[in-house]
């Protein structure tokens, strides 16, 4: 089994840079959602100050998932807490991928 793991913290809402439209988030999400489309074997979870798994539908398109996934934002709060978030992670999981994060 694979873990993605994606950085939903409050600095992720940030943009990529002085010129790009896109925020942070959003970007994560794509890598994240699409990662998580493509393993029958991957998990998508968000993490701040805690944890959430994302349940991604197989048949929904890329950006129908990315929009459900960012409108979770703030559920487990707005802090970075990639080690805890780590540790719950190489509990259940052989495979770990953690996505870009501001």
């Amino acid at each position: 089994r694979t873990l993605v793991l994606v950085d939903t913290s409050a600095s992720m809402r940030g943009g990529l840079s002085k010129r790009s439209t896109m925020s942070a988030i959003d970007a994560a999400a794509v890598f994240g959602v699409s990662l998580a489309k493509r393993g029958a074997t991957a998990d998508l979870v968000g993490f701040a100050d805690g944890v959430f798994t994302h349940q991604v539908e197989r048949h929904a398109s890329l950006l129908t998932e990315v929009d459900r996934f960012t409108r979770r934002v703030g559920e487990v709060g707005h802090s970075t807490r990639i080690a805890s978030a780590v540790r719950t992670g190489m509990v259940l999981f052989s495979t770990m991928i953690l996505g870009p994060s501001a």
